[in-house]
């Protein structure tokens, strides 16, 4: 299991713990399944979709900008045999070439 995983359900479970220190009766999987259930009707509607829509797509106006320039210096980089590349497939591994 990945640390990170691992923490987040450590840190659940300390929660959990500290709920129940304050209210017994407390059911935290409950509780996140109502609180779930109501930020998805909110969200699952057409208007919900349309604002997380708009949201993304602004998001991608500067790389869509940024764009065209950068495959026109790929072709350039073709046209001149010039292109290299550089391909991080993991943190401990990097491949790079050049043509």
């Amino acid at each position: 299991m990945p640390p990170q995983i691992a923490a987040a359900f450590r840190t659940l479970a300390a929660l959990e713990g500290t709920l129940r220190l304050l209210d017994p009766s407390i059911d935290l999987v409950a509780s996140t399944r109502r609180q779930t259930d109501e930020l998805l009707s909110q969200q699952l509607t057409p208007g919900g979709l349309r604002k997380q829509l708009d949201s993304e797509l602004l998001n991608l106006v500067p790389l869509l900008r940024r764009l065209p320039r950068r495959l026109n210096k790929i072709s350039e980089g073709l046209e001149q045999g010039q292109l290299s590349l550089n391909v991080v497939c993991s943190p401990t591994l990097v491949i790079a070439a050049s043509c």
